[in-house]
């Protein structure tokens, strides 16, 4: 090509993030959750890296570990 080329991003992977096709499990989601505390709440957020599917939330923090054991995620990033 010549003169710009149009790029978009095609994935933003955290360092440590596990990607690789043979370490994951096909058979069930492999959630990364991320979840910050604010006012006496927690807003979570998980997402399947090999599907794309994304997903938010606001929850009490009494609900906070339910809603966690559910998903199950193989990894959680929480705010200092």
């Amino acid at each position: 090509a010549k003169g710009i080329v149009d790029r978009a991003i095609v994935r933003v992977v955290t360092a440590g993030t596990l990607t690789e096709e043979d370490s994951l499990d096909a058979r069930r989601a492999n959630w990364l959750a991320a979840a910050h505390p604010l006012d006496g709440r927690w807003g979570l957020a998980w997402a399947d890296l090999s599907t794309g599917r994304l997903c938010a939330s606001e929850l009490d923090a009494d609900r906070l570990a339910d809603e966690l054991a559910r998903l199950d995620p193989a990894e959680l990033l929480v705010s200092e």
